[in-house]
């Protein structure tokens, strides 16, 4: 059976006329053959069938249905014309990344209209970026942990706070002597969160490195080392540009409503204070080629039954126009490459359940500023409104020792080049 799509009826589509093949009945078809050759080849990889259909090889049409799949089986008809839709479909997906590109520019442009600049200051790689709201209580701690691993230029933006978040930010740059820059946009983080966010990279020059954080996630570097630019040195060497990372949640044995004010505390405090964490209800799924894991829930799944995404792509260096689908993955767009991942992990302390979190829940639930109109943040609410005592210690939750306590969980991956270059440098 041949498919000449040159005699097709005009009036019928291309997917409906190959579903009305399918309803026939099988057949055994012939080995696939080069228009006018007669030497036979199976037709079984996806590129080579992209290949055929785009008309890039010498395959005829009729080669369509001439095929082979890995068992040496002939496939059926219907396979074939599936195989073609999603062909059809993923080149009608190029138009739609088009316009996702031109719709995240239009943000971009309202939210370059709409901001202001409070401090400007130097930047230089690598170079901390941050989006807050009424992050006073984490300011001191914030920029002391990640000055301290080498980060001497940050760059913050304002969204509306009220807690004199921006004179806490200058006065700890100014102890710290480190170069800070400072923006300041009123607009809703609900609809501009990203476009804020790309608003943060693009004050960042090409092939800088770049780390987006919010104030309550604190980078833990492997054992042995003291300064990001070691890991950078390694990606560097590796030909990588992007860094994935996974969010440890951290908490206290306290309920969440009687825990201390973290204003003026140190990162080491915030250690003392928060020292569990829980990832007996963790799903993850490897990627890659299994070379890391990404991961989903944890102690938010395990006590509030929702199932964040807590694998995050942030560390980065910029090349060219570099902007966020979201937190967890770039846009492309036809000019852009595919960034090229890291062949390991690492991961951040997240303080999320701190003393300021259900004030936090109760203005998401109201404002619906954050993913599926604050999803998650409605059932913690929820929790927390039925029990004013809530706590999330449970007989699973384990004390923070180390990163090789995390490597032992299977919660970060280094890959054996990444294990050896640790060795050389200790």
């Amino acid at each position: 059976m041949r498919l000449n799509l040159s005699t097709y009826p005009k009036d019928c589509s291309v997917k409906q006329y190959c579903m009305n093949l399918s309803h026939s009945p099988p057949r055994t078809f012939p080995d696939s053959r080069r228009c006018g050759q007669s030497s036979a080849r199976p037709f079984s990889d996806w590129r080579k069938f992209r290949e055929c259909v785009s008309g890039k090889t010498g395959y005829c049409c009729s080669a369509l249905f001439d095929l082979r799949n890995d068992k040496g089986v002939y496939v059926s008809v219907y396979e074939v014309a599936r195989n073609v839709f999603r062909v059809m479909k993923s080149v009608r997906r190029l138009r739609h990344v088009h316009q996702e590109f031109r719709f995240t520019r239009t943000r971009n442009k309202v939210v370059k209209q709409h901001t202001t600049m409070v401090r400007e200051a130097a930047r230089t790689s690598p170079c901390l970026l941050s989006l807050g709201r009424d992050g006073a209580h984490m300011t001191k701690a914030f920029l002391g942990h990640y000055n301290s691993l080498g980060f001497k230029s940050f760059v913050f933006l304002d969204n509306n706070s009220q807690d004199g978040c921006v004179s806490h930010l200058i006065d700890e740059a100014a102890a710290l002597e480190c170069d800070i820059s400072i923006y300041r946009c009123n607009l809703s983080y609900k609809v501009y969160k990203y476009a804020m966010k790309n608003f943060l990279i693009a004050t960042v020059p090409v092939g800088a490195w770049a780390f987006y954080a919010d104030n309550d996630e604190f980078l833990v570097l492997p054992d042995g080392l003291s300064d990001v630019g070691q890991v950078i040195a390694y990606l560097e060497e590796k030909g990588y540009d992007t860094l994935q990372f996974h969010l440890l949640d951290m908490f206290s044995a306290k309920p969440l409503h009687a825990l201390p004010d973290e204003t003026g505390w140190s990162s080491s405090d915030l250690e003392r204070h928060y020292r569990y964490f829980d990832i007996s209800a963790l799903k993850s799924n490897r990627t890659n080629r299994g070379a890391y894991l990404q991961h989903h829930g944890g102690v938010r799944f395990k006590h509030f039954g929702v199932m964040p995404s807590i694998t995050k792509a942030t560390f980065f260096k910029k090349t060219g126009e570099t902007n966020l689908r979201n937190s967890h993955s770039f846009l492309q767009t036809w000019t852009s490459r595919p960034r090229k991942l890291a062949d390991s992990t690492l991961f951040v302390k997240h303080y999320k359940f701190n003393s300021r979190y259900a004030v936090g829940l109760e203005r998401a639930v109201r404002e619906n500023s954050y993913y599926d109109n604050s999803r998650e943040c409605r059932a913690a609410f929820e929790c927390l409104t039925k029990d004013a005592f809530y706590g999330l210690e449970a007989e699973a939750a384990v004390v923070y020792q180390n990163c090789e306590q995390l490597r032992a969980c299977d919660f970060i991956t280094f890959s054996e080049d990444f294990q050896t270059y640790l060795q050389r440098i200790k």
